[in-house]
């Protein structure tokens, strides 16, 4: 079920006429020339291309060929049974070899470890694998005091939960594990908020993810700023796992503009604890817009300081929404192995590959005019072009591989490529299965354990 899960977390990055359909959001970016630029925003619209249009016209004429080929017809060879047999053999488990550094992500090991294995535990306290956050180590106590199931609302609404450890607070949220939650990943719409009203006209952020965050942010932020106080916290950090890590960066997001608000209960906190985000595997949740004033450039230049998210491999989520040519080349990558699933005879795997390569073909049947041509089509593109992360990407080829730190400059960016993350292709393995790794790429960063602590050293 869980392979059946991230193939259509896959293709719910697919930007189609019948997803959800924001407004078009078109900028046209200022040509600047000012040689001291060197801000996060500022970067991210210096080097804008003049070819914008025609960058996103390759995006759309790909899947237009894909479509126009047909599922028979693309130039890839199915595996044979024995292929599939070494690609899983091949398969590493286990945790990651080298551990990020405080440099990389901002904060000590032990927390950013900490956040890994919380952002774990979210997943197995929704599943009733565990009753309580096990988060102590012999060397770091830490507290779970908060522990939100949310009751009825389980099944729509990601499990949160906070702790301290010394003078940090963890806030964290459970990544993708129901239909609902599918639907809130494909749901990406930006907009702003009045949690950070000054910076509205400039500043839009994922709706579902941000919305999840505000439910929690506004049920225990007496509770949370409460224990602030009483602890002597420095620092909160947000932090989850794919949608559980967009809420985290969400989160971020509101509660450093809440506590720059001066009517706002969080503003008690400035200047006394930092904000700031480790998360993993999250897809990009922002969205700039280059009106911006000199209080929006220094919001933004808090979030890119305090902000890291931890990926691994192949892993397509935080590539999404923005990172289209990826999403191309790994949905290019699966569909002969999807066609050779669909008629195992497992009924899971049978129903849900023969549904999505309906899905395809329907897409073939209704012709490029139809879906390509189609303006919503194009417009969904554009939109998803212009989400980015903000902050440090560190980046894990392997889970033998040392982490590279990468920086996100958006699409379209037409400066140095060096270190950024849409410089970081697709790796396609011949005779690899994608199908048998895909939910690793997403899962091995905080699973098996991953960055996460083994549950053997906790209590």
């Amino acid at each position: 079920m869980k392979l059946a899960c991230a193939i259509v977390s896959v293709l719910s990055l697919f930007p189609s006429s019948i997803a959800f359909a924001p407004a078009s959001l078109r900028t046209h970016p200022s040509q600047r020339t000012d040689t001291s630029l060197n801000s996060f925003l500022k970067n991210i619209f210096r080097d804008r291309s003049a070819d914008r249009e025609d960058q996103k016209k390759r995006i759309v004429d790909g899947f237009e060929t894909d479509i126009k080929e047909g599922l028979s017809n693309i130039d890839i060879v199915a595996p044979t049974d024995e292929e599939d047999d070494n690609a899983s053999q091949n398969g590493v488990t286990g945790t990651f070899r080298h551990m990020p550094t405080k440099e990389m992500t901002g904060v000590e090991t032990h927390i950013c470890r900490l956040c890994a294995t919380m952002s774990q535990q979210c997943y197995e306290l929704h599943d009733d694998a565990i009753d309580v956050f096990k988060l102590s180590t012999k060397e770091h106590e830490t507290e779970a005091f908060i522990t939100d199931k949310h009751d009825i609302f389980q099944t729509t609404n990601p499990v949160f939960g906070a702790a301290v450890c010394g003078d940090t607070m963890i806030l964290a949220w459970r990544g993708s594990n129901t239909v609902n939650d599918f639907i809130n990943d494909a749901a990406f719409s930006p907009c702003a908020s009045v949690a950070w009203k000054d910076h509205a006209k400039s500043l839009k952020i994922q709706a579902a993810m941000t919305s999840l965050a505000m439910n929690d942010i506004a049920t225990h932020e007496d509770t949370i700023i409460a224990e602030c106080k009483k602890r002597g916290i420095k620092e909160i950090v947000t932090t989850g796992h794919s949608l559980g890590g967009g809420i985290g960066q969400c989160a971020h997001t509101i509660i450093r503009a809440q506590m720059q608000t001066k009517s706002n209960s969080w503003a008690e906190l400035d200047g006394e604890v930092n904000i700031r985000s480790v998360i993993f595997a999250a897809p990009m949740t922002t969205v700039l817009i280059d009106n911006f004033s000199k209080e929006t450039e220094s919001f933004m230049e808090e979030i890119d300081a305090n902000s890291c998210n931890l990926i691994h491999s192949n892993d397509v989520v935080p590539r999404g929404y923005g990172y289209l040519t990826f999403v191309q080349d790994l949905l290019r990558d699966c569909i002969p192995f999807l066609k050779k699933l669909a008629v195992e005879k497992s009924p899971v795997n049978g129903i849900v590959t023969r549904a999505l390569l309906r899905r395809f073909q329907g897409f073939q049947e209704r012709g490029t005019e139809a879906v390509t041509n189609n303006k919503n089509f194009q417009d969904n593109v554009l939109v998803c072009g212009e989400f980015v992360h903000p902050g440090k990407i560190v980046y894990y080829e392997s889970h033998e591989a040392e982490p590279r730190v990468l920086t996100d400059m958006g699409f379209a960016y037409d400066g140095n490529a060096e270190d950024t993350l849409r410089s970081v292709k697709y790796k396609k393995e011949k005779g690899v299965n994608p199908l048998t790794h895909v939910t690793d790429w997403h899962m091995d960063i905080v699973q098996g354990p991953g960055i996460a602590y083994d549950s053997n050293l906790l209590h």
